[in-house]
């Protein structure tokens, strides 16, 4: 705290000091060049004294923002550290219970990180490193589907890698598509746990539904957001074409 209230008297100094620097620039245009107009000289004071209650306004702002910010933070902190106390104590309880249980644990040298190894999916899947059929046929392939989020961990990757061992390209074009969201635009993830099974809408309102709710309401491209009620409005046209259908070939 004692830093911050000499950071404040300090940018007090400074703005008296700049202060007092334009009063006596003012004052010795007024000596040197008395020749000009009045006029003109006060305009000029007028549009200094504008700029320096700018800068004092904007320092203002400055440090009320920092000021909040430090309380903030200390409200955050104190609420934090009892659980930040008691994630400390089970973790000096756990390494003490396998310090105890004469516990080794070794750290295998051999693995790839999981973006690196999925890196090698365009031709490890198919019989990689024998030259398989199967290498021959689909390596490299013509077109890549896959979403944004992902381009530079998987689809560079795939990319250095197939230049590396499989000595070309692995796919000739890549079509971006946006991401399926939850009701909040938030995205999928089992952290969160928001995200949906598509088997289980399948099941409870068919796949014919499903896939006309991807496809309707949305600009290719963009980010679109799951609501179960758009599923039902698509389950209750889907169900009126086939009612419609059946009247037809009656």
């Amino acid at each position: 705290m004692n830093d911050f209230i000499n950071a404040i008297i300090n940018i007090y100094n400074t703005i008296t000091g700049f202060i007092q620097s334009v009063s006596e620039t003012i004052s010795s245009l007024q000596l040197q060049f008395s020749h000009f107009k009045y006029i003109s000289l006060l305009r000029l004071k007028n549009f200094l004294i504008l700029v320096v209650l700018l800068s004092i306004l904007i320092l203002v702002v400055f440090v009320v923002r920092k000021i909040l910010f430090m309380l903030v933070d200390e409200h955050y902190d104190d609420q934090e550290k009892p659980k930040k106390r008691r994630i400390r104590r089970k973790k000096q309880e756990t390494l003490s219970q396998d310090t105890n249980n004469d516990t080794h644990i070794h750290q295998d040298e051999d693995v790839l990180d999981t973006w690196f190894s999925s890196g090698l999916w365009p031709f490890e899947t198919m019989g990689w490193p024998d030259d398989t059929p199967e290498l021959k046929q689909f390596y490299p392939t013509a077109t890549l589907v896959t979403g944004y989020d992902i381009i530079f961990f998987w689809v560079a990757r795939m990319v250095m890698m197939g230049l590396e061992f499989g000595k070309d390209i692995p796919f000739h074009h890549v079509f971006i598509h946006g991401l399926v969201r939850d009701s909040q635009g938030r995205k999928m993830s089992k952290s969160l746990g928001n995200g949906i099974d598509p088997v289980e809408v399948i099941d409870k309102y068919g796949a014919d539904t499903l896939r006309f709710m991807l496809i309707t309401g949305n600009t290719p491209g963009n980010d679109m957001r799951f609501y179960w009620e758009r599923v039902e409005s698509a389950r209750n046209f889907a169900n009126k074409l086939c009612n419609a259908s059946r009247f037809m070939l009656m």
